[in-house]
């Protein structure tokens, strides 16, 4: 049964398995160290102080999110959206 397993014939295929799950595990273990286990970075510290930003799509969630997180690290912040009312509305409740 072992001289079935490891015959000249599936090593290829052996060695092409292992640098498989070999490849597979390490692109799991750098996607978690960079998603779960770096530290955020500092765009103020790299940057300086008062800093200018452009984001557009600011109506959408993901915009007005950029927006915040932005503006929380002391960002000067040009914003575009393609409704002006919509972006008039989002400008008034972020100010009150």
């Amino acid at each position: 049964m072992l001289e079935l397993i490891w015959s000249i014939n599936s090593l290829p295929a052996w060695i092409i398995g292992i640098y498989t799950f070999v490849h597979s595990v390490c692109m799991v273990a750098k996607c978690l160290i960079r998603n779960y286990l770096r530290q955020p970075l500092d765009l103020a510290k790299r940057y300086g102080k008062g800093p200018w930003a452009v984001v557009t799509g600011t109506t959408g969630s993901i915009g007005e999110e950029y927006c915040k997180q932005l503006a929380r690290q002391g960002f000067n912040l040009v914003l575009f959206g393609r409704n002006k009312y919509k972006l008039d509305a989002k400008l008034k409740k972020d100010n009150s």
